[in-house]
């Protein structure tokens, strides 16, 4: 038989009690975790359906402001600063129906290149602007991409300048 001074059984006894409070506190935490991801996907989706309404609301308002310029009504009654609003809603309305359209899309320079040729401009320039603008187009995402940091001059322009004006007396 071992004789022992308690010492290890109770350190070992420590130490359980240290790993079963902290699988305690891992589960805790884990529903904690676990409920604010529901609370937020709950939040998420309110918010969307509510911006969905929003948008719907608005678009119907301004489907029924630019839908009165088919009567005479609107033409006489309406002065030109209210023509001009309904005419800025039809414009807003529509700047918006196009944006599905990217930027650097195929669509977009097939619809250019369309566009040129309808000018009578011949194939030969239509194809060189074509490829001007695949070259050029850029995200605009990357407008935003830290690029090189430019480094500091080490010496003072004037510094020489002063130098050269004291050694000449």
């Amino acid at each position: 038989m071992v004789d022992t001074d308690g010492i290890e059984e109770s350190l070992e006894g420590m130490a359980r009690v240290a790993v079963t409070a902290g699988a305690r506190l891992g589960e805790q935490l884990s529903q904690v975790i676990a409920q604010r991801a529901r609370e937020l996907e709950a939040r998420t989706a309110t918010e969307a359906r509510d911006l969905r309404d929003r948008f719907e609301a608005e678009r119907g308002a301004a489907v029924a402001e630019v839908r009165q310029v088919h009567g005479a009504e609107f033409w006489n009654q309406n002065d030109p600063q209210r023509i001009g609003q309904t005419f800025a809603t039809a414009r807003a309305w529509q700047t918006r129906a196009e944006s599905g359209q990217d930027y650097d899309s195929a669509g977009r320079r097939a619809a250019r290149a369309a566009e040129l040729e309808g000018k009578q401009i011949d194939q030969e320039t239509v194809a060189t602007r074509m490829r001007a603008d695949v070259s050029q187009g850029r995200p605009a995402s990357e407008a935003v991409i830290a690029g090189k940091a430019a480094k500091a001059r080490k010496t003072r322009i004037g510094a020489s300048a002063g130098r050269t004006q004291q050694l000449g007396r």
